[in-house]
């Protein structure tokens, strides 16, 4: 069993020396905003960092937009760009929002870097309202070529040191156990900046091509959306 406090502070040691993490252009963004439910009510984004997807979300039928992140330097630079929302510094692991009070619970890859990720979804599970959704997205674990981008993580720089990568089954599982219904997987697999990549982006793009190949199941990355 990983060590959860040693990696969680190790997590927030890594996102304080962040200015931002923006991996992902506007067109990959919008293309995985386009295919979950857009928020509504009180709204509660995990994991947020400098904002990547925040910043394209579309806030018209949001009663309150709360983005949790345990990194104040990556929260402040959220605020500055999106001042209409509420920034709060938090574990993701350990929720201290009222029970039955959400509406809607977004993670964009925020999930594979908690060591404690049932306690985030059974946290999620406890302040969502009933019939409240839970939406995230994810790396996925059954792509080819994850092991080989773990085995390069340190010419890469693209993850953390503890980051781990998930099996959407494996997050079913655990989400129909705390009791969530209608649990949905799709499959995508969305673009990187060039500058994200680096050197190694020609390698990227046909490794990313090849992930397209085996089907759905096999693309890079998994989207769940589920409800209370």
């Amino acid at each position: 069993m990983r060590d959860s406090i040693k990696i969680t502070t190790k997590e927030k040691e890594y996102w304080e020396n962040k200015e931002e993490f923006d991996w992902m252009p506007k067109k990959g963004i919008l293309e995985i905003l386009r295919k979950i439910p857009r928020p509504w009510g009180h709204v509660v984004e995990l994991c947020a960092g400098s904002g990547m997807f925040t910043r394209y979300v579309d806030f018209r039928n949001c009663n309150t937009y709360t983005c949790l992140d345990i990194s104040q330097r990556l929260l402040d630079k959220l605020k500055f760009s999106l001042p209409q929302v509420n920034i709060l510094l938090g574990d993701a692991q350990n929720l201290n929002f009222k029970e039955k009070s959400i509406d809607c619970v977004y993670i964009y890859a925020g999930l594979h870097h908690l060591p404690r990720l049932d306690s985030c979804l059974l946290g999620s599970y406890k302040i969502l309202k009933a019939e409240g959704k839970f939406i995230c997205f994810e790396p996925n674990a059954d792509c080819f070529y994850r092991f080989i981008m773990l085995k390069l993580r340190g010419l890469l720089g693209l993850y953390t040191e503890d980051e781990v990568f998930l099996n959407p089954l494996a997050i079913t599982g655990k989400l129909n156990s705390i009791g969530f219904k209608n649990v949905k997987i799709k499959y995508v697999t969305p673009s990187y900046k060039l500058k994200h990549i680096g050197i190694l982006y020609p390698l990227f793009i046909i490794m990313k091509l090849i992930a397209l190949l085996p089907g759905r199941r096999f693309q890079s990355f998994f989207i769940i959306t589920c409800e209370k």
